[in-house]
């Protein structure tokens, strides 16, 4: 079998996601969106959406504010935070 013409280059594949973005594969050939993260000691996985209903950008938009909110010590998921006297009253 010949070499494809339309093989990606390592820096193509780099600007497909953005950091903790992948791509989920279900054996059943489903494809979903989901943002890979640590929180609190914990590795957890913040569901994005299946690829037919959320474009690339948005996943890249969404993953972006997950961080933010890792980034103050907020769980994307959950909303709780690290510090539990940082939560309002």
């Amino acid at each position: 079998m010949g070499r494809g013409t339309n093989r990606l280059i390592a820096i193509q594949v780099k600007n497909l996601t953005a950091p903790g973005l992948y791509l989920q594969i279900a054996k059943g050939g489903s494809m979903s969106r989901i943002h890979r993260f640590s929180f609190a000691g914990r590795k957890r996985d913040f569901g994005i959406g299946s690829v037919t209903d959320v474009s690339l950008a948005t996943a890249r938009q969404l993953a972006g504010s997950a961080r933010e909110k890792l980034a103050k010590g907020i769980d994307p998921i959950g909303g709780s935070s690290r510090n539990p006297r940082a939560d309002p009253a």
